[in-house]
């Protein structure tokens, strides 16, 4: 393309709808100094006399006049000097948010103001910094900024001391044993759960790691567990959270075996897979090099996540999920994570899903969709609303039963719960993701990709990312703007239903299309689609 070609003006009617032409909107613009549908705010006048260059004039301004309060012709409220020495003057106005300044009950405004009109180099200094925090404060940690003009990490860039050198990080190897000798060992800082008899803190482990970790937020990048800010306030006095504290007393003896070498932050991310694997027979990738906060500070703009409020209703989750950047498959897979009884009890609930908290499977699924199918759930309002299985000490929350009752949850539950590998094999991926998303690697790479475990390649996974993630036989459908699902891609016909159909059964007379699919819970699923 010519350059010449460049520099010609667009056609007017590759930019204007047919109904208005050039010659209205010039019209109009000639009759009243605007265009028909721009917007003013019909506000009138300059807060200086000179108000395209940089200067402290509007702090000596409104300091040096007497304003009064009038009209501006649009009938806005504004304010004029009551005393202007010439045409220029008599220009000037200010806004009520202006004049405000100068009448604060303990003078703190004012002072900053008069600071400002008497000291030029202070307010080029103060505007600067800013200015940069104005426009930086959503990008995260310095290191995600690029470029020669970054300066120094700033303080409400909750800047990290940097992380223990590769040769200091200790052998992971004995601060596994370690971690294990504390996980079933009783200690004086919380009441340890009863497995067979016998202490265990494992499913407190991998609480304390999920609560430290679920805080991310990828509008602003705050949150996430590197700085291992669970330890303070506010976080740690979240109502989510109570118990935490001295969950991590019973982790201290491993932090003070191993010194420096081994920061908080790695400690509870580590102690929680260590968990984990006993608890699954997993085997987890780890990404050390986590830093320590020295203070809370870091978490002063956070809210508790809707992930740890087991009442949490599901369009709480869905904005908590689009604020994590996790997935659906991830989030349901979480959900399943272990669960300390002696925890739920300080939150006010009786007790947790299973009977057996060192143990994770997809009998949390089972328990959900066979305990509901079959009408055996009442509910207990003492002291937190919760469900129990009759007749049984099992329990399960309002945010369980999100699981069974959402139409973008419940296929994904029926699909791990006719397969524990295919359970076991999301939760893996889903928590390395979720311990991982703060781990910074310039604007947008991540320090621990290479640790990230492979994605299942699931029939009724989340296919919102990747439409090409289905395998064969099934179809990347979008279910709304936010989420799409890998679902059958045949129909029901009248002799056989489709995956995850209602209606199979003997009881219904209807087998299933997919010779592979099972009946489960009255619905066609595939017992075993991810490898």
């Amino acid at each position: 393309m010519h350059l010449e070609k460049l520099m010609e003006p667009v056609p007017m009617e590759l930019v204007l709808p047919q109904q208005w032409t050039l010659q209205i909107l010039t019209q109009d613009y000639a009759a009243t100094g605007r265009y028909t549908f721009s917007q003013i705010s019909g506000f009138e006048g300059s807060w200086t006399d000179a108000p395209t260059t940089w200067g402290n004039d509007y702090f000596q301004n409104l300091l040096n006049f007497k304003w009064v309060l009038t009209t501006s012709p649009a009938g806005k409220p504004q304010w004029k000097p009551s005393n202007p020495t010439n045409a220029d003057e008599a220009k000037l106005f200010m806004l009520t948010s202006d004049i405000a300044l100068l009448h604060d009950p303990m003078n703190s405004y004012q002072k900053i103001v008069r600071q400002f009109a008497n000291d030029l180099i202070l307010l080029n200094t103060v505007f600067a910094h800013a200015w940069y925090k104005l426009t930086t404060r959503d990008v995260g940690p310095v290191s995600r900024c690029v470029g020669p003009m970054v300066p120094p990490a700033q303080s409400f860039q909750n800047p990290l001391p940097p992380p223990p050198l590769p040769s200091a990080l200790p052998q992971w190897d004995q601060v596994r044993l370690a971690v294990k000798t504390a996980m079933t060992t009783a200690s004086s800082a919380i009441s340890p759960d009863m497995v067979n008899g016998k202490p265990y803190y494992g499913a407190m482990f991998v609480h304390l790691a999920f609560a430290c970790a679920a805080t991310f937020r990828r509008t602003d990048y705050l949150g996430g567990c590197n700085g291992g800010r669970v330890r303070f306030s506010p976080e740690k006095d979240w109502s989510v959270n109570v118990g935490l504290s001295s969950v991590v007393e019973v982790l201290r003896t491993v932090k003070t075996q191993f010194g420096s070498g081994l920061t908080w932050a790695d400690l509870i991310v580590f102690a929680a897979q260590v968990a984990i694997e006993d608890a699954s027979g997993l085997q987890l990738p780890f990404c050390p090099g986590r830093s320590d906060a020295s203070n809370g500070a870091g978490s002063s703009f956070l809210t508790p996540p809707a992930s740890l409020n087991y009442s949490a209703t599901i369009s709480e989750i869905d904005q908590q999920l689009r604020l994590s950047g996790l997935s659906w498959s991830d989030t349901v897979a979480l959900q399943a994570r272990l669960r300390s009884p002696v925890l739920m009890a300080k939150a006010g609930y009786f007790g947790t899903f299973t009977s057996n908290p060192s143990v994770l499977s997809n009998k949390y699924f089972d328990t959900l969709l066979s305990g509901w199918d079959a009408g055996n759930w009442t509910v207990v309002h003492k002291p937190q609303k919760e469900f129990q299985l009759q007749h049984q000490p099992i329990y399960v929350t309002p945010s369980d039963l999100n699981v069974i009752f959402d139409e973008n949850l419940q296929p994904i539950a029926m699909q791990l719960a006719s397969d524990n590998k295919l359970f076991l094999n999301t939760f893996a991926t889903a928590w390395t993701k979720l311990v991982s998303l703060d781990r910074f690697n310039g604007p947008s790479g991540n320090l621990c990709a290479d640790f990230v475990a492979p994605k299942p390649m699931c029939l009724f996974g989340d296919c919102t990312k990747d439409a090409n993630s289905c395998v064969s036989g099934a179809a990347c459908v979008k279910k709304n703007q936010y989420y799409s699902q890998c679902l059958d891609a045949a129909t029901t016909t009248n002799n056989c239903i489709s995956l995850l159909s209602g209606g199979c059964g003997p009881a219904n007379g209807q087998a299933c299309c997919n010779p592979a699919a099972i009946c489960k819970f009255g619905q066609c699923v595939l017992p075993n689609e991810c490898q």
